[in-house]
């Protein structure tokens, strides 16, 4: 019996989603995450071109550089279609597993991760949180 219970077991970290370049999506940037709101909506559509952070209504956008991250910038995106978004390479998107619902995925990652050392390691004022600081599996 494990005593451990892993982010990995609940949790999709960067799951695939599929963009057509040159096709307008909705685009959301750092700046569009405001601290203490629970949602971000997309503001603009941009051709995509390749690369950022790709993901779909319901996923949960989280900092990845550590000035935003200590600022809380962490939410779920919300849009009225299932349209699939793509954003800033500064997010880590985190998806609920089949059992996890997205309002308990956030509330998690808001109270309990993002200021643990575990999620983020500081060297200096402004530093990319890597994948391999987040426990998977």
């Amino acid at each position: 019996m494990r005593d451990t219970i892993r982010f990995g077991d609940f949790v999709e970290v960067n799951p695939s989603i599929r963009l057509e370049k040159g096709k307008e999506y909705p685009y959301v940037e750092m700046a569009d995450v405001t601290p203490g709101n629970a949602f971000v909506y997309p503001q603009k559509k941009r051709a995509y071109k390749g690369g950022g952070s790709r993901f779909q209504s319901g996923d949960t956008l989280f900092a990845r550089i550590t000035p935003c991250l200590e600022n809380g910038k962490i939410a779920r995106y919300k849009h009225a279609s299932n349209e699939p978004c793509y954003g800033s390479t500064e997010f880590f998107i985190f998806r609920g597993k089949p059992n996890v619902s997205d309002p308990t995925l956030c509330v998690l990652l808001g109270f309990e991760c993002y200021n643990s050392e575990s999620c983020c390691k500081e060297h200096d004022r402004s530093i990319r949180t890597p994948t391999s600081y987040i426990v998977i599996g």
